[in-house]
């Protein structure tokens, strides 16, 4: 019983684990194409013009939250309204993200031999 309990713990956290990469990832994305660092108002007039006022509402960003990586000098930028926050790849928060990935697939890993037994 205790064991059926553990399992199904497990799978509930590892799902909202995954929506919440989910998510992150798609905010992501929608930064990069939407709202580049720096000149978003001018590419959001740019494809306004483009494509008329019907798809302008479309493309406009107006997320609280933009995740931009950097990859050139190895940082990301988190723009909570107008708050900055730079995070170092190579910082302990990436470091404490990355072994709770790793935890992840070894539970992933682990409960999939289980049930394959």
């Amino acid at each position: 019983m205790k064991r059926v309990k553990r399992i199904k713990a497990v799978i509930i956290t590892i799902c909202i684990v995954a929506v919440i990469i989910g998510l992150v990832k798609v905010n992501i994305i929608n930064t990069r194409a939407l709202s580049p660092l720096g000149n978003s108002e001018e590419n959001y007039e740019r494809i306004k013009e483009s494509f008329g006022d019907d798809f302008s509402s479309f493309i406009n960003d107006n997320s609280e939250v933009k995740i931009y990586i950097d990859d050139e000098k190895d940082n990301i930028l988190i723009r909570i309204g107008k708050e900055n926050y730079i995070i170092k790849k190579e910082s302990y928060l990436i470091n404490i993200l990355n072994n709770a990935k790793e935890s992840v697939k070894d539970i992933i890993s682990e409960a999939y031999n289980m049930f394959m037994e």
